[in-house]
């Protein structure tokens, strides 16, 4: 799937790095509201499927920050996807990956890309404004 681009919040990042709070609790309770934030845009971007006939719902609901916030390559991250298995069996992350990408009789959406373009304003807002609570104390 897409990544999401956190361009305009590199100086912030820099900061917190600056002032040693990159592994601290506000690093990570920004990471989770982060994760929050984009779940909820992409429920709402792929709930709009079920109006076309291309889906039930079910996959949209199961979307959400999954193992909480891990590190790996000096940063912090959650990820995000819709787990579980409908009543038929197949896995919703597939039926995500489908719907993105297309397959023969079903062309691409790409709804991940739409979401997390969507999402990205609401998450630089939640989290400067996170941050700016963070300093004043």
């Amino acid at each position: 799937m897409a990544s999401f681009d956190m361009t305009g919040l590199d100086e912030l990042m820099q900061t917190m790095q600056r002032k040693g709070e990159m592994a601290g609790t506000i690093a990570t309770e920004m990471v989770t509201a982060a994760g929050e934030e984009i779940a909820s845009t992409m429920q709402a971007e792929a709930g709009q499927f079920t109006k076309s006939g291309r889906a039930t719902g079910a996959m949209a609901a199961a979307i959400a920050a999954h193992d909480g916030v891990m590190q790996g390559g000096g940063t912090l991250y959650t990820d995000i996807y819709p787990k579980g298995k409908d009543s038929k069996g197949v896995r919703n992350a597939t039926k995500a990956f489908i719907l993105h990408y297309g397959k023969k009789g079903y062309p691409a959406t790409y709804w991940v890309d739409t979401a997390l373009r969507k999402a990205e304003g609401p998450v630089r807002t939640r989290l400067l404004a996170m941050w700016e609570a963070f300093i004043k104390g």
